[in-house]
């Protein structure tokens, strides 16, 4: 579930991928192959503003006065991704997909 403190346009971390997919071991007798990509997350200057107000407000002692405190934004940050993969012929049939999360 997608947490809608979250807008596409303020997301705290940024998905990268590499298309190149990896083609690993290759099981001749199954026929099935390993397939991967690179991939990896990012934060992103939303994660970084974050961080800023945080530091300032602590080293002012702003946070303690108003009684803000960060690590509410901090719970609100998904830890847990999750990832919807499909392989797909040229065509547009899919061969496999997977669900992977980290």
């Amino acid at each position: 579930m997608v947490n809608p403190m979250w807008t596409p346009s303020i997301q705290p971390f940024e998905f990268l991928y590499d298309p190149a997919l990896t083609i690993g071991r290759i099981d001749y007798t199954k026929e099935t192959a390993e397939i991967s990509f690179k991939a990896k997350i990012l934060g992103t200057a939303g994660l970084k503003i974050i961080y800023n107000l945080d530091q300032g407000l602590e080293k002012t002692g702003r946070s303690r006065e108003w009684g803000i405190s960060m690590s509410s934004i901090y719970r609100a940050i998904p830890t847990r991704y999750e990832i919807n993969a499909a392989l797909i012929h040229k065509e547009g049939e899919t061969i496999e997909q997977t669900t992977g999360r980290f």
